[in-house]
């Protein structure tokens, strides 16, 4: 990987690297544009989220050896536009589709910050990802329904990982390595009536706020001819009693052309059905083009 200049086409995660400086001859910024379709930790991949949030990345790498960084720390802050959903039933009144409500304020960092706990921790990499939504729009405001209907919205949304790529070398396929994170999301029911002013919350007997945890298998090679990540996931929802199993697969052919897919099936763990907000399974995917020099 070249550190001078970026570009990285995805329909779910582009970025584009357009400005870097050093510092003491070894410490290295990046900064760069990027754009997020989707809330994979909780199970709402690209084209089924109806919020693309797009910001400015500040990228750090304190020293670069042998063309490899040695630490990486990541910050993104950006805002979400709304968007259409591809291939997601269109019946707005009994389909499963979600509508972005409101202007929300999204924010990732990762990276391994626990190394300043000790050697041990220098190998796990900490992720915080969260959004934020500000306000709440009235229903002309409401992109892609103009009829009196019921509406499902993620309003907010909170998820803390701890990941580690090389718990085990594998050798000339690369390293296993595994993902562990907790966190919650918000997810209201609206009643969207075009003669009206405001949008009306239905409230519901459970509560809007739903507790998860989620785990991964991360099976990966970095490598200039040829890198993937092959990553067995679940998702179990505490509140709801439900469980989301699938796998995320990319993989980069001379760092320069790959592909992305992603599927996801839910079950029902307890007696309740899933969510009305929820789809029994998620499929998306994405070529992916990068030009890095």
């Amino acid at each position: 990987m070249s550190y001078k200049f970026d570009i990285y086409f995805s329909l779910l995660e582009p970025h584009l690297t357009f400005y870097n400086f050093t510092t003491n001859d070894k410490n290295k910024y990046l900064i760069s544009a990027f754009g997020r379709w989707g809330y994979d930790k909780i199970k709402v991949p690209g084209w089924f989220s109806p919020t693309y949030n797009a910001g400015l990345r500040v990228t750090y790498i304190d020293r670069i050896l042998n063309n490899r960084p040695n630490d990486i720390f990541t910050f993104d802050i950006g805002m979400g536009v709304a968007v259409s959903q591809p291939f997601v039933d269109k019946l707005v009144a009994h389909g499963k589709r979600h509508f972005m409500t409101g202007q929300n304020v999204y924010f990732n960092a990762k990276g391994n910050f626990l190394k300043y706990a000790g050697d041990y921790w220098r190998d796990f990499d900490l992720n915080l990802e969260a959004s934020l939504t500000l306000n709440t729009w009235e229903p002309g405001q409401i992109k892609h329904v103009s009829e009196l209907s019921n509406i499902n919205s993620i309003r907010n949304y909170f998820n803390l990982g701890l990941e580690r790529k090389n718990f085990l070398d594998l050798n000339g396929f690369g390293y296993l390595g595994a993902n562990l994170g907790f966190g919650l999301y918000e997810v209201k029911n609206y009643l969207l009536d075009p003669s009206q002013p405001n949008l009306t919350e239905i409230l519901s007997a459970t509560s809007s706020s739903k507790f998860y945890v989620q785990a991964s298998g991360i099976f990966s090679k970095d490598d200039p001819l040829f890198t993937y990540a092959f990553e067995p996931v679940v998702f179990y929802n505490i509140a709801e009693s439900n469980l989301y199993y699938g796998v995320n697969l990319s993989f980069l052919i001379s760092n320069s052309f790959g592909f992305s897919f992603k599927y996801y099936s839910g079950i029902v763990i307890g007696s309740d059905p899933l969510p009305t907000y929820r789809d029994e399974a998620y499929v998306v995917f994405s070529p992916m083009i990068r030009i890095n020099y």
